[in-house]
């Protein structure tokens, strides 16, 4: 399958694409516009693809691509209508919407009486003004047509504003997720330590340090955490894996594993400091206190 689109003389001028192989389309050349045949069906113009276009094509090179006739049968139903285009150059593959789809082969050539949309190319601040400009003239050329225009910047973010709105989502419910679990850590380990206290003070009686005690804590606390990482990563390995694989170009699946990796030593981290803050004024209590503790 390859794109096609209807373009001006200056279309790759206005979005700054040179072509990589051959030249562009010109007016110098008249065999570059689209035209009929005699018949009014066959017909012959000019031709610009990407370089996936040619790779599809079969051509070696994009250099060995300029000069080649592609034949396209533009026909409707019954109706027979062959068009022999000419090669006349090839551009880079350009991103002209979201790398989630990736690049497909296309190819562009020039039909004068088929135009859908302009590309207006401004140097202004004054966009409301630029506007209120090109909709009098639009209006002069199309009075029946609606006018309508967008902005680069804003067509190219609109086509990620549904990965943006769902980063945006996970960092809100993962921050919510990593405060509920702190507090649900810091409450279990009020618990354990209140449950331990006179073991606590039986321990530093007998010459246990305060790092040892907190030691003893946080190691009791990360045992359950690590438990349930190793439970979490193949299924986010898995849901992750498939929502890559909707993508053209993504990350390899070792990078799911590190990511698991250092999201489970953050964990960790966030478990420890957790407790240990706790565990810590809990050991330096007097044991005397503890040892009379019922």
């Amino acid at each position: 399958i390859i794109n096609y689109y209807h373009v001006d003389y200056d279309f790759f001028d206005a979005y700054g694409v040179s072509p990589a192989s051959g030249r562009g389309f010109s007016e110098d050349f008249s065999t570059d516009a689209y035209s009929k045949g005699t018949d009014g069906l066959n017909g012959t113009g000019g031709l610009m693809i990407n370089a996936s276009a040619a790779h599809a094509m079969g051509f070696a090179s994009s250099d060995d691509a300029i000069g080649r006739i592609a034949r396209i049968d533009t026909g409707r139903g019954r109706e027979v209508a062959v068009v022999d285009f000419e090669i006349i150059g090839v551009i880079p593959d350009i991103y002209f919407r979201s790398i989630r789809f990736g690049i497909r082969p296309s190819m562009y050539f020039i039909n004068p009486n088929n135009w859908r949309v302009a590309t207006v190319k401004y140097s202004t601040d004054d966009i409301s003004g630029l506007a209120n400009q090109i909709e009098k003239i639009w209006r002069n050329l199309a009075p029946q047509v609606p006018f309508n225009y967008q902005q680069l910047p804003e067509m190219i973010d609109g086509q990620y504003a549904k990965e943006q709105g769902q980063a945006t989502l996970f960092s809100a419910f993962s921050g919510l997720a990593i405060l509920i679990a702190c507090l649900g850590l810091y409450g279990l380990a009020s618990f354990t330590a209140e449950q331990r206290t006179k073991e606590i003070g039986i321990r530093k009686v007998l010459g246990a340090r305060v790092i040892d005690i907190v030691r003893l804590l946080v190691w009791q606390f990360s045992k359950p955490v690590i438990m349930a990482n190793l439970i979490a990563w193949p299924i986010t390995i898995y849901f992750m894996s498939d929502w890559l694989s909707a993508f053209q170009y993504r990350i390899a699946d070792i990078w799911l594993y590190v990511a698991c990796f250092v999201a489970s030593l953050i964990a960790l981290v966030i478990a420890w400091l957790t407790v240990a803050g706790h565990a810590s004024r809990i050991a330096k209590s007097n044991p005397i206190k503890a040892l009379r503790y019922e």
